[in-house]
């Protein structure tokens, strides 16, 4: 990790203490280039760089976020990180996300709706933001293998192994996941947060209509079984009844 920027494929050198020495993007990337970088590291002829974004390319960026909904969205950066996730007073929900990446793109319209609704909800001890990996390089001592990602940062607990979300990339998990790992508890109303007012109405009528049209072809499945045995019952008696008279006949004879 510590790749930074939209040029790929890339590559660097990202240290335990959080230097970064990424290869010149200026040359192409082959065997023995990746042996000579790898010399020049290893002997101290690179030198570290640090990848963050301005103050105001996060208020941009932060301004965008609001206009397409998300407003409340903290942007976070390489240099604000500690200011704003290490933060004891408050968890502390993070997006990793690169905003080059399409899977990232698909993943922001729920995120979106995750920051609406804490925010409707007016639960004020959960921080709400995201990080783009490919304009800032990762906090110190965070490792992710996969983006995009969202971790957890508990007011109590800002300390490695970090808590990452595994569930369904859908509002409602991600709601309920983040309730489960704060450490400031909060509570919600009802068990779909996910839904404002109006589309929790529509949701109680949807559910209702399935569990009659269930009920119905259960019904329908009852009777149609019970038709089937009783019929099937019918043959078996006529059999009997045949078989009983063919008998009578004999004992005639």
């Amino acid at each position: 990790l510590g790749l930074v920027g939209d040029a790929l494929p890339s590559m660097a050198f990202n240290t335990l203490d959080g230097r970064l020495y990424p290869h010149p993007t200026h040359e192409r990337i082959t065997e023995p280039g990746i042996k000579a970088f790898t010399e020049d590291f290893l002997s101290g002829r690179v030198r570290p760089q640090r990848a963050s974004q301005t103050r105001r390319e996060a208020e941009q960026a932060a301004a965008a976020a609001a206009r397409d909904g998300a407003d409340g969205l903290l942007e976070i950066t390489f240099d604000t990180f500690n200011d704003i996730c290490l933060d004891t007073s408050h968890d502390v929900l993070v997006l990793y996300y690169s905003s080059a990446a399409q899977v990232s793109k698909d993943l922001w319209p729920y995120f979106r709706r995750v920051v609406q609704r804490f925010r409707a909800l007016n639960i004020t001890s959960l921080r709400i933001g995201r990080y783009d990996v490919s304009k800032n390089q990762l906090p110190n001592r965070l490792e992710i293998e996969n983006f995009p990602a969202i971790i957890m940062y508990p007011a109590n607990d800002k300390e490695p192994p970090f808590r990452l979300f595994h569930g369904k990339a859908q509002v409602r998990p991600i709601m309920l996941w983040a309730q489960e790992t704060a450490s400031i508890k909060f509570a919600f109303e009802n068990d779909t947060p996910h839904l404002d007012a109006e589309q929790r109405e529509a949701y109680i009528v949807q559910i209702k209509e399935r569990n009659e049209r269930v009920a119905e072809k259960r019904a329908e499945e009852r009777k149609a079984r019970a038709a089937r045995l009783d019929k099937e019952a019918g043959k078996r008696s006529g059999k009997r009844s045949k078989s009983s008279s063919g008998s009578n006949s004999k004992d005639d004879l």
